[in-house]
C-alpha cells in the first residue's frame, strides 16, 4: 500500500463481547490493500466492557482507521 501511495479510512464493524474483548471484526468500509491491516488492528483492542442496567451486554460498533503516509 505505501509503495502505490494508498491512503485512506477502513471502517470496520466489531462485536465486542461482555468481557470487553473484540468477537467479531468485519470489513464495512474497504480499501483492499488495507483491509488485513484494519482488521489485525480492531482485533488487538480491549474495551472497558459495556452496561446495560448493571448486566454487562455484547455491543456491535464502528471502528474506522485512517492510514495516511507521510513525506
Amino acid at each position: 500500500a505505501r509503495r502505490a501511495n494508498i491512503e485512506g479510512t477502513v471502517v470496520v464493524t466489531v462485536t465486542i463481547g461482555k468481557d470487553g474483548s473484540v468477537e467479531n471484526a468485519v470489513i464495512f468500509k474497504s480499501i483492499p490493500m488495507l483491509d488485513t491491516a484494519a482488521l489485525e488492528a480492531a482485533k488487538a483492542c480491549k474495551f472497558k466492557p459495556a452496561k446495560q442496567r448493571d448486566k454487562t451486554v455484547r455491543v456491535k460498533m464502528h471502528m474506522p482507521f485512517q492510514f495516511t503516509l507521510k513525506n
